[in-house]
């Protein structure tokens, strides 16, 4: 059967770390449902909007842009009204904007970016563009960025475990690690990819020097939808 291995909440958990905001550190460490809270903390009509709403965030969304998205035209917001959720999401999430600030004054200064990883990121060119078109760029490359590095760990750890009965390790999709694999290997593959994520915060802070101290997990799937085990 074909399985993917999922990376839950990939961009919020990097951009929690990357940013250090205490408050979203401590939601992921209490594993709330971040969604929900935000729904209701900043007047959102349903969950499924505020989950959009919190990554177009981390994806650098702005006002205007999502008055015209038609994933959070349900909410009928104007673009003021947008605005002032945009500030409430910055107050909740103090250490974001502190964040953003910075990166965006770093890549103004010198047109690059480097991140934990390594990974330094070239903006001259997209800095002769306007505002509106950059600025979400630097929000997002970063995240996007470690995100992928966080992925490439995780496949490499299991890459090293794989044993040939349990299949085949087919390819990365964004946060998704897919495998073709026996159907009776499920437990097995299950525990391994358990194991893998377990051991990632370790692996990262090694490879990277870095200190990755928040939790990365894991969902296993069947590419029909159907749960593994």
């Amino acid at each position: 059967m074909l399985i993917s291995a999922d990376v839950k909440g990939l961009e919020v958990v990097t951009a929690a770390w990357l940013s250090n905001d205490k408050v979203l550190r401590q939601e992921i460490v209490d594993g709330v449902d971040i969604h929900a809270n935000n729904q209701r903390d900043f007047a959102l009509p349903n969950r499924l909007v505020a989950k959009r709403f919190k990554f177009k965030m981390i994806y650098g969304g702005t006002a205007g842009g999502f008055t015209n998205d038609p994933d959070l035209k349900i909410t009928g917001f104007s673009k003021k009204k947008w605005e002032q959720v945009i500030e409430d999401y910055y107050t909740k999430y103090s250490g974001i904007r502190q964040w953003h600030s910075e990166i965006i004054d770093t890549v103004l200064s010198t047109g690059f970016l480097e991140i934990p990883s390594g990974r330094i990121f070239d903006y001259r060119e997209l800095l002769k563009f306007d505002d509106w078109y950059y600025l979400p760029k630097i929000k997002n490359y970063p995240v996007q960025g470690f995100g992928a590095d966080i992925v490439m760990m995780a496949r490499i750890s299991l890459a090293r475990r794989w044993a040939p009965e349990l299949g085949k390790l087919c390819n990365t999709i964004h946060d998704s690690i897919v495998l073709d694999s026996p159907s009776e290997m499920r437990y097995n593959i299950s525990i391994l990819l358990n194991k893998v994520f377990e051991d990632l915060p370790t692996n990262l802070s090694k490879q990277f020097q870095i200190n990755w101290d928040l939790p990365i997990n894991v969902e296993l799937k069947q590419l029909n939808g159907e749960p593994v085990v």
